[in-house]
C-alpha cells in the first residue's frame, strides 16, 4: 500500500529483491545437495550439513524440500533406522 500511495518503489523493491535472495540461496543449497547425492547416495543429515557448510537443521530443510521435490517419483527416497544418538548406518561417535 505505501508503494501506491506514497511512492516507496524503493522499499518495495527492497522486499522484492531480499525474497528473490532467500528463494535462490535455498535452491542453490538443494542443487549442490542433489548433486552430493550422486556421489554419495547414502546421506545423514550430519553429511549434508558438512558438505554444505551450514548448521544441522539448514541442512535437514534442505533434505525435507529435497525430499517434497521428489515425493512423486515413489522410493526416490528410503529414511533408515539410526541409533538413539542420531548416527546413520556405518556412523559412529569417533568417526562424528
Amino acid at each position: 500500500m505505501a508503494t501506491r500511495f506514497d511512492g516507496d518503489w524503493e522499499g518495495w523493491l527492497k522486499f522484492f529483491l531480499r525474497g528473490v535472495e532467500e528463494v535462490s540461496l535455498a535452491a542453490t543449497e538443494t542443487e549442490r545437495l542433489l548433486d552430493y547425492l550422486f556421489e554419495s547416495p547414502m546421506l545423514t543429515v550430519r553429511k549434508a550439513a558438512e558438505h554444505l557448510d551450514c548448521t544441522f537443521a539448514t541442512a535437514g530443510s534442505a533434505i525435507a524440500q529435497l525430499e517434497q521435490m521428489c515425493s512423486t517419483r515413489s522410493g526416490m527416497f528410503n529414511e533408515v533406522e539410526h541409533s538413539a544418538e542420531g548416527y546413520g548406518p556405518g556412523e559412529s561417535r569417533e568417526r562424528a
